[in-house]
């Protein structure tokens, strides 16, 4: 499977709806240059759907850095903000700073919790572009019948990367499981 690229972004979401912050402002904040640059040259979309967004209501805002978290992990998590779900107020998908998997972070009333949604910032993007192409793929033929096509999509993405898919309630596997009723 080949990693999205800058043009296929650019052709799924848009120059205005495509956000690329600057590599050296992510580095600052603790993103190891890699994923800084794959920030940079990729970009976040502004909305896709209700799975990603980076217009989120209330605190903490995208692309801050958040240290020291007592998630219940081994260590306190160190992250970078990257948006949240839409409409989720109290989710946001995180870069892990130490490992570089991105996990949702749910602040909770017993304390924020994290979940890892993909193993790399690269899978994670990946991902949102598989889908988002996926999306227009249905919307341009509202007659296909949507199992097979998902089926296949789920299997590539198991493929890229398994820790995505250890649970049936993860994250993926949800949104999968809602584009094939």
């Amino acid at each position: 499977m080949t990693s999205t690229t800058a043009a296929e972004m650019l052709e799924l979401f848009g120059e205005e709806h495509l956000v690329r912050p600057d590599p050296s402002a992510s580095v600052t904040k603790g993103a190891d240059e890699e994923d800084a640059r794959l920030l940079a040259d990729v970009g976040l979309p502004v909305e896709l759907d209700i799975v990603f967004s980076l217009e989120v209501e209330g605190d903490p805002r995208i692309f801050r850095a958040l240290l020291g978290i007592p998630v219940g992990l081994d260590e306190p998590l160190d992250a970078l903000i990257l948006g949240g779900p839409t409409g989720e107020p109290q989710l946001r998908y995180v870069l892990d700073l130490r490992r570089g998997r991105v996990m949702l972070l749910a602040f909770e009333e017993s304390g924020p919790q994290a979940e890892v949604i993909n193993s790399t910032l690269r899978d994670f993007l990946d991902f949102l572009s598989h889908y988002a192409r996926h999306r227009q793929r249905l919307a341009a033929d509202m007659q296909r019948d949507a199992a097979p096509e998902v089926e296949r999509l789920a299997a590539r993405m198991r493929e890229q990367d398994p820790l995505a898919f250890r649970t049936e309630d993860g994250l993926w596997p949800v949104v999968l499981d809602a584009l094939a009723p």
